[in-house]
């Protein structure tokens, strides 16, 4: 990467997705890549991307609390367990089970069943970002599980605040800002 004296601006941006060819850009910000105004929020430490409040919506369900921005996540959203439960409690069949040696719970449901989106938000007053809730699907849990699937969002007890994986950046057009420090937000293009 070249140094960051050699850039434009002092930010990278990714518009990352499920099924085609994402981009990543070091240096400026393309507007073609994003739809509406860019949310931006600063970070309480450029080195996590750690944001203090980050709101989730789906249905009647919402939480605002702190998110990490981890593009390298895997296929797995984080969040605070009361939303996590309000949420699969809008998910006909789904249920919770426990995998030794983890801790806490594993959220399974139907795979023939439409989950719902989840909308995200950081600042105020600005369109949030959509995320589909097919995003949300991480795969069938396995041979034996009968048409049973993994849940892209689920709850962790081993770090104090959620995280944003991969359903979230392939639906986001995401902007790290070195110099604020600071994250903006938009829907992809």
């Amino acid at each position: 990467m070249a140094a960051q004296s050699q850039l434009q601006q002092p930010v990278f941006t990714l518009s990352l997705k499920s099924s085609t060819k994402g981009e990543i850009s070091f240096g400026s910000i393309d507007k073609k890549q994003y739809r509406g105004a860019l949310m931006t929020s600063p970070v309480n430490d450029k080195n996590y991307w750690l944001v203090d409040k980050v709101t989730l919506v789906s249905g009647k369900v919402k939480i605002t609390q702190k998110m990490l921005f981890d593009s390298g996540g895997g296929p797995t959203t984080y969040a605070a367990k009361d939303f996590v439960d309000d949420y699969w409690a809008q998910v006909d069949g789904s249920q919770p089970i426990v995998l030794p040696p983890l801790t806490g719970e594993t959220w399974l449901y139907p795979c023939a069943v439409k989950l719902p989106d989840i909308k995200v938000s950081i600042g105020i007053g600005k369109t949030p970002v959509t995320i589909p809730g097919s995003k949300l699907n991480a795969g069938e849990f396995g041979p034996q599980a009968k048409g049973a699937c993994y849940g892209g969002l689920q709850h962790t007890a081993a770090f104090p605040f959620g995280l944003l994986g991969a359903p979230f950046f392939t639906s986001a057009f995401v902007v790290f800002n070195q110099a604020e420090p600071s994250i903006s937000i938009a829907a992809q293009a």
